[in-house]
């Protein structure tokens, strides 16, 4: 015992003098993983060893005690090496390693792992590396070196990957029963694998004795544990979002290319795994419920609106099968929105006067406003795939153009945010095996690309449920219990049906349709995409907040005459309050209710208005007087002009505009 005591003695002397290599630098160089906001793993190299570096303060207290108690229980009394250790195997007669240190395990994997030399010199250079590393790091060090080294079966470097990979939690979130058996891994991985469960149930019990013995828990507390049913993944699961990881592989490249390809990364991705996993889940039932109307395939996106974070990303419905096109990823895929469009019309109108009180005819606005000015804002709020301007013509308003479900969602997600456009972004941060930062993306900051007042005013009628009544009728898929902004769109001819909204906190888009653009039976987006998108926001609103849309200070109340948004004349029949942007309330008195003689209050609208008028159930001044069959000529539209029919509608309507005949003044 003397002998053994100088040695130590001895040896921790010259260690703090000896020079020794930073441990952080050394090291398994595992392979790359890919993990989620919270640290879930995406994606992971199955032909490299997989680790997760953490903090010994991310770890849970019991996963510590658990260790020592495993593996060295004087860790905290001995300084490298156990004196009495080596005595009592010494005296046992019992092999030299079996008196390891938690130090000397992490020395021989760091620094030894190569060294060829007889065993008597390899355990005294261990021994001495082992007393440097204490005489040059606290314990809570080298127990986070150990603790982020150790290998635990299954690939697992460190206690992080292996939480993740056995029971698909973090290190910080293992109690006593998963944490005893994981302690007990690192002494035969491949034996006390999942696979022989029984010999590693053995193991955990081993390791819960110890710890009672050791005064970390009570015999109470073993046995529950002991008893507790500790759920064991497979050892192999499919790839989780798939598609995001790619596009989240190609950002990297994009942004750092010096990391491209690099081996050992730990990726760290802004996407909700739980999110993801309902996302997934959501588009397979209801398309489950699609097959007869030809819908196959579905994507989804989710975006924070004020960062850009993408949270969840579905890019089709088979998600990396490429024998049912899993492989095109219709998040990125340009398709017609049909009229998921106009919002943006909106906007462009109020940035060119006018207001929410105005009656708009979505193609004749666009007429007015000009193709330019459309096409303009599409462009700001990030619609850059409408670029073949000499194809649109006033049909734009419907749907003509092609667009992405990533930028659309995005462009709404502006209006969620205040009229502020974030970049989408997908990575979080970059570490490297040792969890050194190599890449920390903070988002970048959002620019304006609508007034704050505009952008309230487009969400406002979005979210507005009385005026989706003439389209949809007194029910529809979007009721949530949180203000929420919501538009559908379908294409011509059923290829593709749209629903696009948003909170304050998130903004999701859904596209359902078949992937090699087949057409639908009649499936509009009311019907397709928008049973997903209420289930896919109620999940979001389990995890998020969903805050009320925070009203501008430049916008004011007025009450106006509605339909025509003009301030009430004597004979309005039904005066309302709306908002405006301020600056932009009407000044001019309505002047389309009029009196007739027998006192019967009607509106003599605008001619291109009136079949709009009679269809919202309003009397016209003209109802109920009779021509001749020829006393009317139509001039408008013009023989041989195409008409494009949002889908969506229950009905379709005609403006027509006819001259009279000479003597009709009423028709």
């Amino acid at each position: 015992m003397i002998v053994v005591g100088f040695v130590a003695l001895s040896l921790t002397a010259y260690a703090r003098f000896a020079p020794l290599d930073a441990p952080e630098s050394r090291g398994t160089v595992p392979g790359t993983v890919v993990l989620d906001a919270h640290g879930n793993v995406l994606e992971r190299d199955t032909s490299a060893g997989l680790r997760i570096p953490v903090t010994v303060d991310r770890v849970a207290p019991r996963m510590l005690q658990a260790t020592i108690s495993a593996e060295d229980r004087r860790f905290l009394q001995h300084v490298g090496v156990d004196p009495i250790a080596v005595a009592r195997a010494l005296a046992n007669s019992s092999a030299p390693s079996g008196a390891s240190t938690i130090t000397q395990q992490l020395a021989r994997r760091l620094y030894l792992a190569e060294d060829a030399s007889p065993l008597a010199l390899r355990k005294a250079h261990e021994a001495l590396i082992a007393l440097q590393l204490e005489a040059s790091r606290s314990k809570a060090e080298i127990l986070q070196l150990y603790l982020n080294d150790v290998y635990y079966g299954r690939g697992a470097y460190g206690v992080e990957a292996a939480a993740r990979v056995y029971f698909g939690i973090g290190a910080a979130n293992l109690d006593l029963a998963h944490a005893a058996y994981l302690a007990g891994l690192p002494q035969r991985p491949s034996e006390y694998d999942s696979v022989i469960d029984a010999a590693a149930r053995v193991r955990q019990s081993y390791v819960l004795a110890r710890m009672v013995d050791d005064g970390w828990i009570t015999k109470v507390q073993a046995d529950a544990a002991a008893a507790e049913r500790v759920e064991i993944l497979p050892a192999s699961l499919p790839p989780i979002a798939h598609q995001f990881v790619a596009f989240a592989r190609a950002e990297l490249a994009r942004l750092r290319p010096d990391l491209a390809g690099r081996d050992g990364l730990v990726i760290e991705t802004t996407l909700d795994a739980g999110l993801q996993s309902e996302a997934e889940r959501l588009v397979r039932l209801r398309l489950e419920t699609l097959r007869d109307r030809n819908a196959t395939d579905a994507a989804l996106v989710a975006i924070e609106p004020r960062t850009g974070r993408i949270v969840a990303w579905v890019g089709s419905a088979t998600d990396g099968d490429p024998a049912h096109g899993g492989e095109i990823d219709m998040v990125r895929t340009p398709r017609q929105p049909g009229s998921a469009l106009k919002p943006l019309l909106y906007a462009a109108a109020f940035e060119h006067g006018y207001t929410a009180a105005t009656p708009l005819l979505d193609v004749r606005t666009l007429d007015a406003i000009g193709l330019d000015a459309m096409l303009e804002i599409s462009h700001r709020f990030g619609l850059t795939t409408l670029n073949r301007v000499e194809s649109y013509g006033l049909a734009l308003t419907l749907g003509s153009g092609e667009v992405r479900l990533m930028d659309l969602t995005n462009a709404f997600a502006a209006f969620g945010a205040g009229g502020m456009l974030a970049e989408p972004i997908a990575i979080a941060r970059v570490r490297d095996a040792s969890g050194r930062i190599l890449f920390d993306r903070a988002p970048a900051a959002p620019r304006r690309v609508l007034s704050a007042e505009h952008a309230y005013l487009v969400t406002d009628i979005l979210s507005d449920p009385d005026a989706r009544i003439p389209g949809f009728g007194g029910v529809t898929p979007f009721e949530v219990p949180f203000p929420a902004a919501v538009k559908t769109g379908t294409s011509t001819g059923f290829r593709d049906t749209w629903t696009v909204g948003f909170t304050p906190n998130i903004a999701i888009g859904v596209w359902v349709g078949n992937a090699d653009g087949a057409p639908m039976q009649g499936l509009a987006g009311v019907e397709g995409a928008g049973p997903i998108w209420r289930d896919a926001m109620m999940a979001a609103s389990l995890s998020l907040p969903m805050d009320p849309f925070v009203r501008p200070a430049g916008i004011v109340d007025a009450t106006v005459c509605a339909p025509t948004g003009l301030l009430p004349g004597p004979d309005c029949a039904s005066p309302t309050r709306e908002i405006f942007a301020a600056g932009t309330t009407p000044t001019e008195s309505e002047r389309y209710y009029v009196r007739d003689a027998d006192g019967r209050i009607a509106i003599d609208p605008p001619i291109e208005a009136r079949d709009w008028a009679r269809a919202a159930g309003l009397t016209l001044r003209s109802d109920g007087a009779s021509v001749a069959r020829d006393a009317l000529r139509i001039v408008a539209p013009v023989a041989g002009t195409k008409i494009y029919f949002a889908p969506e509608l229950s009905s379709h309507q005609v403006v027509l505009r006819a001259v009279a005949a000479r003597g009709i003044e009423r028709v």
